[in-house]
């Protein structure tokens, strides 16, 4: 009698254990199994940005040693015409280096388009908007400045144009550690924070 007192007292009745077993089955694995799931899904999805992330990365800064190069490359070979003539040296040699400037100028135009939507694309719309307007274009200026002194027999005034190439460095060289920073800030391509440039000095 004392049993079956004891019995009705129980939840689920006489099935009152199988019940509780099953329920203990059901959350441990179902629900547990859930939460376990939600969590390794997190995993993944934080290790999968982490590549990403370090793809990207790479991505950029082979793109930033790309255009970098070929900035210093034509600033360089501006320079060393600029020398020849500044210097007023044999006709022969100055010819010699405004073909190595026009070599990396073909390479340049080349590439322009190119090198724009990768900016672009990885930096920013600001970036590509900087150099087009204050490294291609002072590029051109200071490019037609010194065919204008070689088509006149080096008799203009070099000063100017000295000037420009200085200030052309300082802009090429700021650019230069805006990409460097948006690099190791990993705020490039698909990660890119399109506020951080605002924070960039230019």
């Amino acid at each position: 009698m004392q049993i079956i007192e004891e019995s009705n007292k129980l939840v689920f009745g006489k099935y009152h254990n199988l019940i509780l077993l099953l329920l203990g089955f059901f959350l441990t694995t179902i629900i547990g199994g859930g939460f376990g799931n939600y969590f390794q899904n997190k995993s993944w999805n934080y290790k999968n940005r982490i590549k990403l992330q370090e793809e990207e990365q790479k991505v950029a800064t082979k793109i930033f040693e790309q255009i970098s190069t070929v900035m210093d490359k034509r600033l360089y070979r501006s320079r060393l015409w600029f020398w020849r003539m500044e210097s007023n040296e044999d006709p022969k040699v100055i010819n010699e280096y405004l073909n190595q400037y026009r070599l990396v100028l073909y390479e340049w135009n080349d590439n322009l388009n190119r090198n724009l939507a990768l900016i672009q694309r990885y930096f920013g719309m600001d970036l590509k908007i900087h150099f087009l307007n204050e490294i291609n274009d002072k590029f051109g200026s200071i490019g037609s400045d010194l065919e204008k002194v070689y088509k006149n027999s080096f008799q203009d005034d070099l000063s100017t144009i000295e000037k420009k190439l200085d200030s052309l460095n300082i802009t090429i060289y700021k650019f230069n550690v805006a990409l460097i920073t948006l690099i190791q800030n990993r705020k490039i391509g698909t990660f890119r924070d399109k506020n951080f440039n605002n924070t960039l000095e230019l």
